[in-house]
């Protein structure tokens, strides 16, 4: 299955660390032990606003995805399921509060155990880069 990671950019993160608005919503969309509906709002948030900005796919079973985006022998970006789009993308491993697109067209935040879906329409219907290797069927 295909996935869009949404990240913020580099350019964001000096936002975040002035305080304010911004790292107010931040705080409350990554949360761990947070209100569900209050990480969602906030999510919801910041893809509509733009802060959250598709920036890369990956294409791997979705039992995988979780530990095919964290930094474990190496950088996730070099994993070969990934294709970066966003050069100006935050890197960090895949956590809590972070916001994936799935094949099906649907939004998920992931939470402390699995993913939970986000009451969101489509942005704007988005397209991104295809990976750079064929799509395995029924994967």
């Amino acid at each position: 299955m295909l996935f869009v990671l949404y990240r913020y950019s580099q350019d964001f993160i000096s936002q975040l660390e002035g305080g304010g608005a911004a790292a107010e919503l931040h705080i409350k969309r990554t949360m761990p032990f947070g209100d569900p509906n209050t990480r969602h709002q906030a999510a919801i948030e910041q893809l509509k606003s733009g802060v959250l900005k598709p920036a890369a796919t990956v294409d791997c079973n979705p039992d995988e995805l979780f530990r095919v985006t964290n930094n474990i022998d190496a950088p996730w970006v070099e994993n070969d399921e990934v294709l970066m789009f966003d050069d100006n993308a935050v890197l960090s491993s895949t956590s809590v509060g972070d916001v994936i697109k799935a094949g099906d067209g649907n939004f998920y935040m992931v939470e402390s155990t699995g993913y939970s879906p986000l009451n969101i329409d489509d942005l704007n219907g988005q397209s991104y880069p295809l990976p750079n290797k064929p799509l395995l069927l029924g994967k």
